[in-house]
């Protein structure tokens, strides 16, 4: 039996049977019929191509209406570079994209930094205030701005101040502890008229107190204590500091207001040219047994040098000026020891000792056997002598003339010098 073709039925013989002309007419009218009449076309060109170009004008001429997309619906989309639209029927460009994603990065780059802050703050829910204050301590407070010793803006000790007070107050022995001002120090027996004072209370308040004093010019370094036992206070004693006493080259020293001063192993007095003191003022006399001119007390044992100038009265001849020294020591034993000044003993009543006036007359001047110079004219002549004196013994200088010729004494810029060796 014949195959037939899919689209109008034309028969094909298989290859076992024979087509007769029967089969082939048969075929050729059915292509006839299924084509018609060629004359229907529309088209000038009868051939295939014709029909290619007919159909694509004819397709052209369709109206072809495909809708816009929608969430729901397939259809056609329009590009979008906007990055802030929001558009649901746009799509978006690579531009847009890449904007985007540079704006992300940027984004992320600030989160993880923002996190690392984060991560090094103290979150208050793992620190409170107190294990703040306590870390603040442990530094004092250092690159904190705040101060953790301060209460409210004060220390301690601004609240322990309670102000000026008086004498009578401080000089209660039950009066609180604190830090006083007063300007009646020299009633309580001090030195100045303005103190600090710093009142330390037993706790039981039954009158055992002690009172620190400075002055209110601290500058000086001066310091004093007291104490009161029941109801009674002690006398103020000073606390000596570095301002009075301080020790040089291994000496300790005491520092009287003006100059250090040794306080013990003074040294020895060795003559020489340093003037440690000296008086300019022009003395006078007639006396022949001589006036008091100097009161010296040597600072140590040794040697000094004694100088002046001295001269007589013009017009008077055989006329000499004397200046001597004298002293309440002598060697035991001894007689005149040159260098070595006599005993005062000897002047009986007329003696001197520290409280006798510069200007005094002496009465005899047989003792005054140590002369430190003569000069026998009118015109200054300078005089100088060592002698040796003996510390803690004053030594006591005369000007007098010569008991023959009258006249006068004169003398002026008095000098003793020397240097103290330890």
């Amino acid at each position: 039996m014949p195959e037939m073709t899919p689209h109008i039925g034309l028969k094909k013989p298989i290859a076992t049977e024979t087509a007769d002309i029967s089969v082939i007419n048969d075929n050729m009218d059915m292509i006839d019929s299924a084509l018609g009449d060629l004359s229907t076309v529309p088209t000038t060109a009868k051939d295939a191509a014709g029909a290619i170009a007919e159909l694509h004008s004819e397709i052209e001429a369709i109206d072809v209406n495909i809708p816009d997309a929608t969430l729901t619906t397939k259809g056609k989309v329009q590009l979008s570079s906007a990055t802030n639209s929001t558009a649901e029927d746009r799509a978006a460009t690579p531009k847009a994209v890449k904007t985007t994603m540079d704006a992300a990065v940027a984004a992320q780059t600030t989160a993880n930094a923002a996190q690392a802050k984060s991560n090094a703050a103290l979150p208050a829910s793992s620190y409170t205030a107190a294990d703040i204050l306590a870390k603040l301590k442990t530094v004092d407070g250092v690159g904190s701005g705040l101060d953790a010793d301060l209460l409210a803006g004060r220390n301690s000790l601004q609240y322990a101040h309670a102000g000026t007070v008086n004498a009578a107050q401080l000089n209660n022995s039950v009066f609180p502890a604190g830090l006083y001002v007063t300007n009646e120090a020299l009633s309580l027996g001090l030195p100045w008229l303005w103190a600090h004072i710093i009142n330390l209370k037993h706790a039981s308040q039954d009158g055992y107190n002690a009172q620190i004093a400075t002055p209110l010019d601290v500058t000086s370094g001066d310091m004093y204590v007291r104490y009161s036992v029941g109801t009674a206070w002690t006398t103020w004693k000073r606390i000596w500091t570095d301002n009075a006493l301080r020790v040089n080259a291994g000496q300790l020293e005491f520092y009287d207001g003006g100059t250090w001063k040794p306080v013990a192993n003074n040294g020895i007095s060795v003559a020489s040219n340093t003037v440690q003191f000296e008086d300019a003022t022009e003395r006078t006399t007639t006396n022949s047994t001589g006036i008091l001119v100097c009161k010296y007390a040597p600072k140590a044992s040794g040697e000094i040098v004694v100088s002046a100038e001295v001269r007589t009265l013009d017009g008077v001849s055989n006329q000499t000026t004397f200046l001597h020294a004298m002293s309440a020591y002598r060697r035991q034993g001894a007689s005149s020891v040159s260098g070595e000044i006599g005993n005062l003993s000897s002047l009986g009543a007329a003696s001197p000792d520290w409280r006798t006036p510069l200007g005094t007359n002496m009465s005899s001047r047989t003792i005054l056997d140590e002369t430190i110079g003569s000069w026998t004219t009118s015109t200054y002549a300078a005089i100088s002598r060592s002698i040796v004196v003996f510390e803690g013994v004053p030594v006591y200088l005369a000007l007098s003339r010569s008991n023959t010729g009258g006249g006068q004494a004169f003398m002026r810029n008095l000098k003793i010098s020397y240097d103290i060796v330890r």
